[in-house]
This record gives C-alpha cells, structure tokens and sequence, in this order.
C-alpha cells in the first residue's frame, strides 16, 4: 500500500532570546527589510524595503516608535520588534504550523541561527525566521526537487542544487536569481 503525505509541516518551536542589532549604515538585513515592510505597511516612508538600515529608516522607525509610546531612539530593540509584530512575543509560547513542502528535502540554517532555508520536493526553496517559524520568502525556478542548499559566508546569498542538474546562485534580500549554472549529469 503506498502511502502519500499532502502535507510536510516545518514545523519549529523556538523562542526569541537574541536579537540583532543592524550594524553601520549601508548594511543588509533580513531584520531590518523586515522592518522597512511593516513600517511601509503602516503608512510610514522607510523608502523602498531593501534591506539596508540608512537614515531613512532610521528616522522612519524614530517617528514609530514614538507614536506607539516608545522611546524614539530610531534603533531596532525587542521593545519596538515586538510592537511592529516583527516577532511574536517570546514569553508566551507558541506552536506556528506552516505548510511548508510537500517532501523537505535539506535544511540549513544561517550562521548567525536566526534563518533556515529548505528545499523540497516542490522544486521550490524556503526561507524560514526562526523565532517565528514563518516562512519569509520562497525563491521558485528550479524544475525538479532541491536537494542541497546553502548561505553565502557573508549571508548575503544563498545557492541551491537540485535533481534538474543546475545550481542557482540567489539575492537573499531580493529573493532575485542571480545566476544558473548548469551541471553535466553522469550520462553525459
């Protein structure tokens, strides 16, 4: 009897204890795109989500935090992460259940801890937060299952290999393809 699973849940169950701080100006973050998301969702101008925390941002997330009672330090802090809903507040556990691929098919995560990345049997790749068990973005062009994946040192990129033969070279931030490169199979 075969047995078929319609449903592979990632499922993870972590709390939020660390956070990052984004660094100097120009610096890409997923925290920080994250941030410029929901700011631009609730009416303030960060410019357009890029990932890079600037004085935009800055002055952006200031004017936030100091209409919803917080200290205007124009900075990311727990305080201000949990108000936007950036994070989920991690004195109340919580079970997240997302529908993730159908078959996972390899998992990373990134060296800082904070992302995992997967990738199935849906010929697509999962970028999940950690701390919120939610799926960030989900980078689609492979023709058949990815295998393997991996983050960039500098966690700016990621790549994938799948059963297609190909590796893809992807933008973290963007979610863009970069670059294929195709890999000869054994028959060839």
């Amino acid at each position: 009897m075969r047995r078929y699973t319609h449903l592979i849940v990632f499922p993870v169950i972590l709390l939020f204890l660390s956070f990052s701080m984004p660094g100097m100006a120009g610096e890409s973050d997923l925290q920080v795109f994250q941030v410029q998301q929901r700011l631009q969702a609730l009416g303030y101008d960060p410019g357009s989500p890029d990932g890079i925390w600037g004085e935009r941002t800055r002055k952006a997330l200031s004017a936030y935090q100091q209409a919803h009672g917080l200290a205007a330090t124009g900075e990311i802090n727990p305080e201000t992460l949990l108000k936007l809903r950036v994070i989920e507040d991690p004195s109340k556990p919580q079970v997240v259940v997302q529908l993730g691929h159908m078959t996972v098919k390899s998992v990373t995560l990134s060296s800082d801890g904070r992302f995992a990345l997967s990738g199935g049997s849906d010929h697509a790749l999962k970028l999940w937060d950690v701390a919120t068990a939610r799926i960030i973005r989900t980078f689609q062009g492979h023709s058949d299952s990815v295998n393997a994946a991996a983050f960039s040192p500098d966690g700016r990129y990621i790549v994938s290999g799948s059963s297609d033969n190909t590796l893809k070279l992807w933008d973290l931030t963007t979610g863009r393809e970069i670059r294929t490169i195709q890999v000869p199979s054994k028959d060839t």
